[in-house]
């Protein structure tokens, strides 16, 4: 988190302003602007010690994500693994490990749903990780069909 970050948010929870919703929600939509304007390239995040550039509508994610998860699997990287991301979310852990294996292994990505699959294929591009991963929209399964992901979208699954 950048310096105008953690002073927005020290200013924010100030205990005199934590309630003062009648001044946040009309200045809320002038710091969005400005969040998407100068994160436009991304946002810095320390996840667990792993630097990566997250997509300014995903500024509330946490430095810390799922760490004992986080450290196990990143112990266990070795120079030429294949890594595969089934439910990719928004690609916390691919990115991750792309970054961490680069060319000398394979990042495979799976996302059905629409917005985290929009999500995750912005967080490849702000981490310029293109070239070390492989991003798929589909739901994984048993055996090649279509189903449904959700009760009203239809989806190939892999």
């Amino acid at each position: 988190m950048n310096a105008l970050e953690k002073m927005s948010t020290w200013v924010r929870h100030l205990p005199i302003l934590d309630q003062a919703e009648w001044l946040w929600n009309p200045v809320r939509p002038l710091y969005d602007r400005a969040v998407n304007r100068f994160g436009r390239y991304g946002l810095e995040r320390v996840v667990n010690g792993d630097r990566i550039l997250i997509s300014p509508k995903l500024r509330g994610i946490p430095e810390e994500y799922e760490r004992e998860v986080w450290r196990a699997l990143m112990a266990e990287l070795k120079a030429g693994d294949t890594f595969v991301d089934v439910g990719a979310f928004v690609g916390l852990y691919t990115i991750a490990v792309a970054r961490r294996l680069q060319s000398s292994g394979r990042v495979v990505a799976f996302e059905p749903d629409n917005r985290n699959y929009s999500l995750l294929e912005e967080q490849v591009r702000l981490n310029r990780l293109q070239g070390h991963t492989e991003l798929h929209h589909v739901a994984v399964s048993d055996r090649p069909r279509l189903g449904w992901f959700h009760p009203w979208v239809r989806t190939r699954l892999w």
